[in-house]
């Protein structure tokens, strides 16, 4: 009975694609994840990569349990958090991820969340401190953005993604700010060439002050654990 059940589950893992998986591609927010997804599907084909952004599949798989995979996927990539299962669940994976300046990250976010997602509870907070003049007043709405207890979340994603599986552990950790360059050396150790489509791209920093220590000390977690890729 047990060589059965064996023989059963070995049947399964084979036929929902999980044993062709090689790489998990975990995509934080504002950190060039888009631009990479359209690269992946250019390089290996859309049936080759699942994307990992509908919020039911992202909680499954962020807890470290399994989902349905079509057979010949090999690279996972979306919102997903990193989880210790996951390697167990998909033994011939290696992991992603891109990281990106913290305060340029978030001033990024704030961005996309002003100009297209206006119908968000966040975007609502905002709002309704400032008004119509969100966009005239834009450093005060980001430190505001950047403190607010409710918008906090937002910007501690390091923290967040990180929690269980620590960033050292990761195979691979491109930077944003040189994009160019880790997509060539992603492509190397993937084994094809990525080509460099750039989407949803929102300007690093344009806006900010020069001088941007008061954020960086209300982010000061967040650049404890990406400071030495940046």
């Amino acid at each position: 009975m047990n060589l059965l059940s064996n023989i059963l589950k070995i049947l399964k893992f084979k036929s929902d694609g999980r044993s062709s998986v090689t790489w998990l591609s975990h995509h934080i927010p504002k950190t060039a994840g888009t631009s990479l997804k359209l690269g992946y599907a250019s390089a290996f084909g859309n049936n080759a990569v699942k994307y990992l952004y509908a919020p039911d599949e992202v909680k499954v798989i962020g807890r470290g349990e399994s989902i349905r995979l079509p057979y010949g996927t090999r690279i996972l990539h979306g919102h997903f958090h990193a989880h210790p299962e996951q390697i167990e669940l998909y033994p011939n994976a290696k992991r992603i991820v891109w990281v990106r300046d913290p305060v340029e990250r978030a001033w990024s976010l704030l961005g996309h969340l002003l100009a297209v997602q206006k119908s968000k509870e966040e975007f609502q907070i905002i709002y309704k401190e400032f008004g119509e003049n969100i966009e005239k007043n834009k450093l005060d709405v980001f430190e505001f953005f950047l403190t607010h207890p409710r918008l906090q979340i937002l910007n501690r994603p390091y923290q967040n993604h990180f929690s269980k599986v620590p960033i050292n552990d990761f195979h691979f950790v491109g930077r944003t700010h040189c994009y160019t360059e880790d997509l060539q050396r992603l492509s190397q150790l993937m084994g094809a060439e990525i080509p460099l489509l750039e989407k949803n791209v929102r300007s690093s920093g344009k806006g900010l002050p020069k001088n941007r220590g008061s954020y960086q000390e209300l982010l000061v977690k967040e650049y404890e654990i990406v400071d030495d890729f940046l």
